[in-house]
């Protein structure tokens, strides 16, 4: 999959001025703010990171075309900072605290950044679909077979779920993968893709047995979630059957199926109540938008 840039400081001033007509206007759901059957909204990042616009309540955090991120008007990070990483993906924050997501010596790295002094701490790398919750992160790595823990005062990781990445693991079936991790309310779950080729939600418990949220039908192998809601879907556009998209609700516990409007549609992430799809040969960059009721 391409990976999506922004095009524009224009299409940066039109998102924010969207959020914030949404903001004036009270909007309750992202949905809200958008002519679903009409609008197409413009890929600005890629889905497999963190955005690279966000949002407390008194900045605005963003990457531009140079490769900075500015808070408002003000530049935090110049290019000439950036000495140990080559393309910063996502911002996160979290705890009073700033993270990068980026690309390092070792491929995909977190870092805390300390704006003051434009310093850079390294947290984890080989970083997949990162999740922090209390004082720890928690993250899968590239070959997907096992999760770790980091403490996020000490720097300490250390393997909680499965195992560590081998060579020789691509060549086995039947290997246990880990499809994402959430955090909802305080607690940690993970999708799992098990030994017996079923796909479940488990809920992450440090000293007793996992336990098992939820079941996903063998039409879901891909995922998209949010903190409040996981979406699977399959990418088998040459199957004749109608594709489906399976959502598991975490706060109600329940679960809705929905038909795609269009079979060729395929999930890229999900914010608030909108999930965003792609298209196979849409070569315009752009993000279909598909309301998902709670």
């Amino acid at each position: 999959m391409k990976r999506l840039r922004y095009k524009s400081n224009i299409l940066f001033s039109l998102i924010i001025s969207l959020t914030f007509v949404g903001c004036q206007r009270e909007k309750e759901h992202l949905s809200d703010m958008f002519d679903l059957k009409n609008d197409k909204l413009a890929g600005v990042y890629d889905p497999e990171y963190s955005s690279t616009i966000v949002q407390n309540a008194q900045f605005v955090f963003y990457e531009t075309e140079n490769q900075e991120i500015i808070r408002i008007i003000q530049k935090l990070l110049s290019a000439k900072d950036k000495k140990e990483i080559e393309w910063i993906h996502g911002i996160k924050l979290y705890n009073n605290e700033i993270y990068l997501l980026a690309e390092g010596d070792e491929g995909n790295t977190i870092f805390r950044f300390f704006p003051k002094n434009k310093k850079m701490e390294k947290i984890a790398e080989d970083i997949r679909k990162p999740c922090f919750s209390g004082d720890n992160l928690y993250y899968i790595e590239h070959g997907e077979v096992g999760i770790n823990k980091v403490d996020l005062k000490t720097r300490k990781g250390k393997i909680v779920r499965g195992q560590a990445w081998k060579n020789k693991l691509q060549y086995e079936d039947n290997i246990v993968l880990y499809k994402g991790i959430v955090e909802n309310q305080g607690k940690v779950y993970y999708i799992c893709w098990g030994e017996d080729g079923k796909v479940r939600l488990y809920q992450y418990r440090d000293h007793k047995k996992d336990k098992i949220q939820h079941g996903f039908s063998d039409n879901s192998y891909e995922f998209v979630y949010n903190s409040s809601m996981i979406v699977g879907y399959n990418t088998h556009w040459d199957s004749s059957e109608e594709r489906h998209i399976q959502i598991y609700h975490l706060d109600s516990e329940q679960e809705q199926k929905i038909k795609m409007p269009n079979n060729d549609w395929y999930a890229l992430l999900v914010v608030d109540d909108l999930l965003f799809c792609g298209y196979p040969d849409d070569k315009d960059d752009f993000y279909h938008m598909l309301k998902i009721d709670n």
